[in-house]
C-alpha cells in the first residue's frame, strides 16, 4: 500500500481537544495504490463531504469503494514509502484538522466501520458493547433502544452477561451490524461507514 500525506507534527491534536466535533470529511489531490509499479486504486481524489450528511459510495468489485477507508485509518503507516516514488502533496482532513497531526489512535477512535462481515469477540455481549467498561447500565441500554435491540436482549437468558459464541455466531449478521451501531453511538463517533449492510434498519440509525 502506497499513499502519501503531507508532512506534518503528529500528535499536534490529542485526545484533551474534544476532536473531531464534526463528521466533516475533505479529500483533497488524494492518490492511493497497495504497492509500488501498480495501478492505482484512485487517483487526484478531491471531495468535501458535510457533517451530519449521508452519501453513498457506488462502484463494481475493487473500484475502490473501501480504499477511501484505508486512506482515512491512516494505513500507510503499515508499510514504508517506495524511494523511487515521488510524493504528492495530497492532504486528507477530518473536522478541518489534516489527521497527519492527529495521534492515530485518536483517528481509528473516531471511524466507525460497519462491514459486510462483522465478528464480535469471545466474552460477554456487555463486553462487546462497551469494551471500556466506561458505560453505565442504563445508557447501554438505552442505546439498545435506540438500535432497537433492547427486546432482543432483554429476553435473552443472561441479558447483556450471555456469553458471546465463537465469532458472535450466536447472533445474526443484521443483529452483529446493530451491536456495532450501538458501540458507535455510545462512543460518541462523528463518522460512520457501512460496507454492504445487511439491513435497511442501519441506514435509520447512521448520523
Amino acid at each position: 500500500m502506497i499513499m502519501y500525506v503531507s508532512k506534518s507534527k503528529i500528535n499536534s491534536v490529542d485526545r484533551t481537544q474534544n476532536w473531531p466535533d464534526s463528521g466533516h470529511i475533505q479529500f483533497d489531490n488524494v492518490s492511493f495504490r497497495y504497492r509500488s509499479g501498480i495501478p492505482y486504486v484512485f487517483k487526484d481524489v478531491s471531495f468535501d463531504l458535510k457533517g451530519g450528511e449521508k452519501i453513498g459510495v457506488c462502484g463494481r468489485t475493487g473500484a475502490g469503494k473501501s480504499s477511501i477507508l484505508f486512506a482515512l485509518f491512516r494505513l500507510d503507516f503499515l508499510v514504508k514509502n517506495d524511494s523511487n516514488e515521488v510524493p504528492n502533496k495530497c492532504i486528507f482532513k477530518i473536522a478541518g484538522i489534516d489527521i497527519s497531526k492527529v495521534e492515530l489512535s485518536l483517528v481509528r477512535r473516531s471511524i466507525a466501520i460497519i462491514s459486510q462481515d462483522l465478528i464480535l469477540f469471545t466474552g460477554t455481549l456487555r463486553y462487546n458493547l462497551d469494551i471500556e467498561d466506561i458505560s453505565e447500565d442504563n445508557e447501554i441500554w438505552n442505546v439498545l433502544g435506540i438500535v432497537e435491540m433492547q427486546e432482543v436482549v432483554s429476553a435473552l437468558p443472561l441479558g447483556l452477561d450471555i456469553p458471546v459464541a465463537e465469532v458472535g455466531s450466536n447472533f445474526s449478521a443484521g443483529q452483529r451490524q446493530l451491536n456495532c451501531f450501538e458501540n458507535a453511538i455510545l462512543n460518541s463517533c462523528k463518522i460512520q461507514f457501512l460496507d454492504e449492510i445487511k439491513t435497511i434498519r442501519c441506514l435509520q440509525f447512521s448520523t
